[in-house]
């Protein structure tokens, strides 16, 4: 596949598996990827799509959570450094242009941002600035919302 076209597959792959959506997704193309440092079987763009998908709702809204944190981690632990600090800045990025779901509740963001926060201590550079910066873009909208 082009990688334009794996970004799409692992965003809907992300989107359907990721919180309120369906286990089976999850087990089959969430899961996977993310127990997987295999490029080739769960290539980067896939794995760029799954984390943007896991952070969205089908209405386009920004939903976090400890499980969803964690899989976004996870998927993107294989990608190198300086990419997948792209990968967060772009989430970051999303997180502050868009509104989070009305599920997502003061306790989903604390735990998020905390997940975010501790993969920044284990990076570093770029990366744990791109961290550091997700956590605490979900810690502000906690703070407003």
């Amino acid at each position: 596949m082009e990688p334009i076209d794996q970004f799409a597959v692992g965003f809907a792959v992300g989107q359907r598996g990721g919180p309120g959506g369906t286990f089976n997704v999850h087990g089959e193309g969430v899961r996977p990827a993310a127990q997987s440092s295999d490029l080739a079987a769960w290539p980067k763009d896939y794995r760029r799509g799954v984390a943007k998908g896991l952070m969205t709702d089908r209405n386009g809204y920004i939903v976090v959570d400890s499980r969803t944190l964690d899989d976004v981690v996870a998927v993107l632990a294989p990608i190198p450094a300086a990419e997948r600090a792209t990968v967060v800045t772009e989430l970051r990025d999303a997180v502050a242009s868009s509104e989070f779901a009305y599920a997502v509740d003061d306790e989903d963001c604390t735990a998020a941002a905390a997940i975010a926060r501790r993969a920044a201590k284990d990076a570093t550079g770029d990366l744990a600035a791109a961290f550091d910066a997700l956590a605490t873009e979900i810690s502000v909208t906690e703070e407003e919302g």
